[in-house]
C-alpha cells in the first residue's frame, strides 16, 4: 500500500505551551496530527497492518466511574487515519477476560447500556459548542448524534458512515469510516476537537480519553482535546439526493381495499464551508415508529416527542432558551400532524442549517395543504457564540394550523455555559423573552423566564421561573398553560459510600409552583426523593414522597372522559417505591408502585415491566400499567399493555414488532417493521399495521395496512 505522510512525516506532533492549549483539561503537551493514507483500510472489524502506520493517540484514559480519575481496568488503543474524503478511527479494546465482553445489542440507535461500547466525539469547528458523536457496541450496533449547546446530543440525527467490530482472544476491535461529506466541517480550520470513551459493561466502568470528570459528559465538546491535520477536505459537490418510492395496500373492514403508490425525494446540499441546504418534496413518514400511547391523568395537553426524520435532522439548531415544554416556541409536531394524531402530507419543505463563522443558523419553511386550505409555516433561528462557551440568539415563527388565523412569535435568548466554574465545576444558565401576535382578535402578549443550573456530581441544583401571558400563543409551539407565573427549583446531594456493593445514594428535593397573574395559587408540587440507591452492578431502588395541590376554577374531564373533576381546591400526599435491575444481565426488570390522593379521592398505580435478550438476535419485552382511581363518587380503572418482540438478524437487518392496548380507547395497535439497510443511506422498509377494536377483549379487526418503501442515496 502507498502511504502519504501528513505534513511530510508520519509522527508529526507540535510542541506547544500549556497555557496555549485549546483544551480546558489537563492533557498531554504533544499535539497529534492525523496520518494521511492513499488506500483506505477495509472496514470489517479486523485490524489490518495499515493501522499500525496510523496515528496512535497517547494512552491518557482515566476512569469516570466507578473511581473518578482512577486507572482503567483494561488497556485501550486508538488509531486515526484519513484520506481526502474520509477519516478512520480504530479502537483496540484489549481485555484480560474476553469471555466477559458483553455483545448483545444489535439495534440501530438503541440503548447501549447493556453492552461493551465505544464512543467518538468530534468538534470539527473547535467552537466548543457543536459537534458529533459516533458510538458502537461490541456486537456491531451503531448510534450517532449531533451535539448542540455544548453538550446536548440529538441521537435522532442519522449520518452516512460505516463501522464494524470483531471479538478475538485479546479483546475486541472497532473500525469506523466517517465521510467528510456526512458532517459539517471547515477545512480551513485544520484542527478538530476529539474525545473518546469506552464502557466496560461487566464492571459498569466508564473510561475517557480526556476530561475524565463525573461533572461533565463525553459530549461536552469544550473539554475535548485537539488533533491536527484536517485541512484539504474533499466533499465532492457536497450533494446528496435521496429519492424514495412507496406503495401501500389498505384493507378497511367492510370498506373495501385501497391500493396506492407515491414517490418523492430529499436533497441535501452542503454549501461551503459549513451550511447544509435541505429540500424535501412530497415527504412521507410511513416508516416512522408509532407513538407510545399515553393516558392523560391531568388537565393539560400531553407532550409527544417528534419521530419524523425531516424534523429530527438538525433539530438542535432550533432549540431555544433551555425550554423543554411550556412555553416552547417551536414544536415541530404542529406541522403535518392533526390534533387527533393523523398524519397530513407535506407538499414541500426547505431547511438551511449550519454555521457562518461564529453564528449558528436554522431556517425552515414548509408548505402544506390541509382541509383544502394552503398553509405555509416558517421558523428562523440565529445563535451567535459569545464568551468562551455561551450563546445568544433570536427566534421567529410564522403560521397557524388553525383555519383562518395567522400567528407570529419572536424572541431572544441568552444561554450561558461554563465548564470551568470554580475550577472544575459546571454552571449553566438560560434567559429568554418571547412575544406573540395572533390574528382574529386573540391579541398580543409576552412570555419570559430564566433558569440557572449547577449540574454537578456531588451537589446539583436548579432554580428558575417564568411568566406566560394570558394572550400569549405560539401556534407552532407548545404552550398548553397560559396566564401564569411558574417557579421551580431542585437540590440533589449524592453520597458515594465506601461499600463494595453501593455505587451511590442520592437524595433530592424538587419544587414546582404555578400561580395566576394575580399570584393566586393554581398548582404546587413538592417532591422529596428520600433516596435512590444504585449498586455497583447498576440496580436501583427509589423511595419518593410528594405533596401536591391544585386549584381549579372550572370543572374538567380527564382519563379519556372517564372522570369529571369539579371546580375547587385540592391537596393530597403521594408515596412511591421503584426498583430497576441492571442492564448487565440478559434480562432486566422494573417495578413501580404508588399510593396517593387525587382531587379529593384516592389513586393506586402499579407499573411492571421487563426485557429479555434471549439471544443477541432476539429481544422480547412487556410492560403493564394499572391505575385504580376513586374520586367524587366516580371510579376509573385503566390498563395499558405494551409488548415487543424484535429480531435483529444483523446490525443492518431487523424486524421489530410493537403491540399496544389500553382499555380507555379499547383498541389494540400492532406495528411490525422490517428494516434492511443495504448500506448506510439505502433502506428498505416493509411495514404492517393492524388496528383492532377490543370491547371486553372481544377483538374485531377494523383495518390492516401494508406499506413498502425504498429509499436510496446518490452522492455527488
Amino acid at each position: 500500500m502507498m502511504l502519504v505522510l501528513a505534513g511530510g512525516t508520519r509522527s508529526v506532533v507540535a510542541q506547544i505551551d500549556q497555557e496555549d492549549r485549546e483544551s480546558v483539561e489537563t492533557a498531554p503537551l504533544e499535539r497529534p496530527t492525523i496520518f494521511t493514507i492513499e488506500e483506505a483500510p477495509e472496514i470489517d472489524g479486523v485490524f489490518e497492518e495499515i493501522w499500525q502506520f496510523g496515528t496512535k493517540l497517547p494512552d491518557t484514559f482515566l476512569q469516570v466511574n466507578p473511581v473518578e480519575g482512577g486507572p482503567p481496568s483494561q488497556v485501550t488503543e486508538i488509531y486515526l487515519m484519513r484520506d481526502s474524503r474520509n477519516f478512520y478511527v480504530g479502537f483496540r479494546c484489549l481485555d484480560t477476560e474476553p469471555e466477559g465482553i458483553r455483545a448483545n445489542q444489535l439495534k440501530r440507535d438503541g440503548d447501549f447500556d447493556s453492552d461493551d461500547a465505544v464512543s467518538v466525539v468530534i468538534d470539527p469547528f473547535r467552537d466548543k459548542r457543536t459537534g458529533y458523536i459516533f458510538k458502537m457496541t461490541a456486537a456491531g450496533a451503531r448510534k450517532d448524534g449531533r451535539i448542540t449547546g455544548g453538550r446536548k446530543a440529538d441521537y435522532n440525527w442519522d449520518g452516512i458512515w460505516y463501522g464494524r467490530t470483531a471479538i478475538d482472544e485479546n479483546g475486541w476491535t472497532c473500525e469506523m469510516a466517517i465521510p467528510f461529506q456526512t458532517i459539517l466541517a471547515d477545512d480551513t480550520t485544520g484542527t478538530w476537537g476529539f474525545n473518546f470513551e469506552r464502557f466496560i459493561r461487566r464492571n459498569n466502568e466508564t473510561i475517557r480519553w480526556t476530561g475524565a470528570r463525573r461533572d461533565i459528559g463525553v459530549t461536552s465538546v469544550a473539554n475535548a482535546d485537539v488533533v491536527d491535520g484536517f485541512g484539504g477536505l474533499d466533499i465532492g459537490q457536497g450533494i446528496d439526493v435521496r429519492p424514495f418510492v412507496k406503495g401501500s395496500l389498505t384493507d378497511n373492514d367492510g370498506g373495501g381495499t385501497d391500493l396506492s403508490g407515491t414517490g418523492g425525494l430529499d436533497l441535501f446540499w452542503k454549501l461551503p464551508p459549513s451550511l447544509t441546504f435541505a429540500l424535501t418534496v412530497n415527504n412521507d413518514f410511513a416508516e416512522t415508529e408509532v407513538d407510545q400511547r399515553q393516558i392523560n391523568f391531568g388537565r393539560f395537553q400531553l407532550f409527544f416527542p417528534e419521530k419524523r426524520d425531516f424534523f429530527l435532522e438538525d433539530a438542535g439548531f432550533f432549540d431555544f432558551g433551555g425550554i423543554r415544554r411550556n412555553p416552547l416556541p417551536f414544536y415541530s409536531r404542529r406541522i403535518g400532524i392533526a390534533p387527533d394524531g393523523e398524519e397530513q402530507g407535506i407538499l414541500a419543505g426547505a431547511r438551511l442549517t449550519g454555521k457562518i463563522e461564529d453564528m449558528n443558523i436554522g431556517l425552515m419553511n414548509v408548505q402544506m395543504k390541509e382541509s383544502g386550505n394552503w398553509k405555509n409555516y416558517s421558523v428562523a433561528r440565529v445563535l451567535g457564540n459569545v464568551l468562551e462557551e455561551s450563546t445568544a440568539g433570536l427566534i421567529f415563527t410564522g403560521g397557524d394550523p388553525t383555519v383562518g388565523q395567522n400567528n407570529v412569535v419572536g424572541g431572544a435568548d441568552f444561554n450561558y455555559r461554563n465548564t470551568s466554574f470554580n475550577g472544575d465545576k459546571t454552571l449553566i444558565g438560560h434567559a429568554y423573552m418571547l412575544y406573540s401576535d395572533t390574528s382574529e382578535g386573540v391579541g398580543q402578549d409576552w412570555s419570559g423566564g430564566f433558569k440557572l443550573s449547577y449540574p454537578n456530581d456531588e451537589v446539583a441544583w436548579t432554580i428558575g421561573g417564568a411568566r406566560i401571558g394570558e394572550d400569549y400563543e405560539a401556534a407552532l409551539g407548545f404552550n398548553p398553560r397560559v396566564g401564569i407565573y411558574e417557579y421551580f427549583g431542585n437540590w440533589r446531594y449524592r453520597w458515594r459510600p465506601e461499600a463494595d456493593w453501593i455505587r451511590s445514594i442520592d437524595s433530592s428535593i424538587n419544587g414546582f409552583v404555578v400561580t395566576d397573574l394575580d399570584s393566586q395559587l393554581e398548582s404546587m408540587d413538592l417532591e422529596w426523593e428520600v433516596f435512590e440507591v444504585e449498586t455497583e452492578r447498576g440496580d436501583t431502588v427509589t423511595l419518593e414522597y410528594a405533596r401536591r395541590a391544585e386549584s381549579t376554577q372550572n370543572a374538567f374531564s380527564t382519563v379519556g372522559g372517564e372522570l369529571t373533576i369539579d371546580a375547587g381546591e385540592y391537596e393530597w400526599n403521594e408515596i412511591g417505591l421503584g426498583v430497576q435491575t441492571t442492564d448487565a444481565e440478559d434480562y432486566n426488570l422494573n417495578a413501580e408502585v404508588g399510593w396517593s390522593g387525587y382531587y379529593g379521592g384516592n389513586r393506586t398505580e402499579i407499573t411492571l415491566g421487563g426485557e429479555w435478550n434471549i439471544t443477541p438476535q432476539l429481544l422480547v419485552g412487556a410492560e403493564y400499567q394499572w391505575n385504580d382511581i376513586e374520586v367524587q363518587d366516580q371510579r376509573a380503572i385503566t390498563r395499558q399493555v405494551s409488548l415487543i418482540a424484535d429480531i435483529y438478524f444483523t446490525p443492518d437487518v431487523s424486524l421489530t414488532n410493537f403491540i399496544q392496548y389500553d382499555n380507555i380507547s379499547d383498541t389494540v395497535g400492532i406495528n411490525s417493521r422490517l428494516r434492511w439497510i443495504f448500506q448506510p443511506g439505502n433502506d428498505l422498509f416493509l411495514v404492517l399495521n393492524h388496528n383492532v377494536e377490543s370491547e371486553d377483549l372481544d377483538l374485531t379487526l377494523i383495518q390492516t395496512q401494508f406499506i413498502a418503501k425504498f429509499g436510496w442515496t446518490l452522492r455527488f
